[in-house]
C-alpha cells in the first residue's frame, strides 16, 4: 500500500469527494485522484491540512496507522518550514517517498 491508498481509504470513510478534499487542500480534484492512484504524492506541508479535512491523523495518511502522539502533524509542518532551501526540501521529499513506497 502507498500513501494514496491511505488517503483514499480515509476520504471514503469520511464521506468526502475528491473535489471537496482538493478544495480543502488547495488543489484540484484531479490532483487528489493522482495521489490516490499513486501517480504523485501530496506536498508534505499539505498532509496536516488533508488530515484535518478527513478528520484523521497525519500518521494514518502516511502509514495507514494512527499517530502515536497527536503533535506529529505540527512537528512535520515545523520541520518542513525549517528546511528552508529547495534542495533540503527535495531531499526530505525523497525520504518521504521512500518511506511511503511512492514514485516522484
Amino acid at each position: 500500500m502507498h500513501i494514496g491508498d491511505y488517503i483514499r481509504s480515509a476520504r471514503l470513510a469520511a464521506g468526502v469527494t475528491q473535489d471537496d478534499l482538493g478544495r480543502a487542500a488547495g488543489v484540484s480534484g484531479q490532483a487528489v485522484s493522482q495521489w490516490e492512484r499513486g501517480e504523485t504524492v501530496p506536498e508534505v506541508e499539505r498532509i496536516p491540512v488533508i488530515a484535518r479535512a478527513l478528520k484523521c491523523s497525519s500518521g494514518r495518511l502516511l502509514t495507514g496507522r494512527d499517530d502515536p502522539t497527536p503533535g506529529i502533524p505540527n512537528e512535520l509542518a515545523d520541520i518542513w518550514a525549517g528546511l528552508g532551501t529547495p534542495e533540503k526540501r527535495a531531499s526530505a521529499l525523497a525520504v518521504l517517498r521512500a518511506l511511503t513506497g511512492t514514485a516522484a
